[in-house]
């Protein structure tokens, strides 16, 4: 059974041997108590990048990030707004950094995928898509009517999690 301390103080310091998890109290923790205050060393930031094409879907390649610390790209997904493809048409997206694919395979969208408008399509990295400061990040996008009708109100988006550069 856990034994539990109330109103404990610690001078020196403080070890944690199993679960490796500390909770504490909302505000128990001031920027000054942590060891050489809240730098932007320690502080991370989520950029969510957004592009969105008015009407029907067309080729394009898009500048749609350029990296301002270290990082790693969260997630990256493509959707329809208004109404996905028909037919033969597809659409597909790739996320590019520096020029070369980061993804296992490109997003490829057709008459049953997705399922439904405003519903995500989501692409897999190969391995870890860590990245460095000053990296540029493209989407790729093809679209191919096929014979079909091309989707209306196409949407992607790329979600970095970086180092706060201050």
């Amino acid at each position: 059974m856990a034994a539990q301390l109330d109103d404990t103080v610690v001078r020196g310091s403080f070890r944690i041997t199993e679960g490796n998890v500390v909770t504490l109290p909302t505000g128990s923790v001031a920027g000054a108590a942590i060891a050489g205050g809240v730098t932007a060393e320690k502080v991370k930031q989520r950029v969510v990048e957004r592009h969105s094409q008015d009407g029907t879907a067309a080729s394009q390649t898009i500048g749609i990030h350029r990296a301002d610390g270290a990082g790693v790209v969260h997630s990256f997904l493509v959707w329809f707004a208004e109404a996905k493809n028909s037919g033969a048409a597809t659409v597909t997206a790739d996320l590019k950094k520096n020029g070369s694919s980061i993804l296992t395979a490109v997003i490829s969208t057709d008459s049953t995928t997705p399922a439904a408008i405003n519903t995500d399509v989501v692409g897999a990295f190969s391995g870890t898509p860590s990245y460095a400061d000053g990296d540029h990040f493209t989407v790729e996008i093809v679209a191919t009517a096929g014979g079909g009708t091309l989707g209306t109100g196409l949407s992607v988006e790329a979600v970095f999690i970086e180092e706060y550069a201050g």
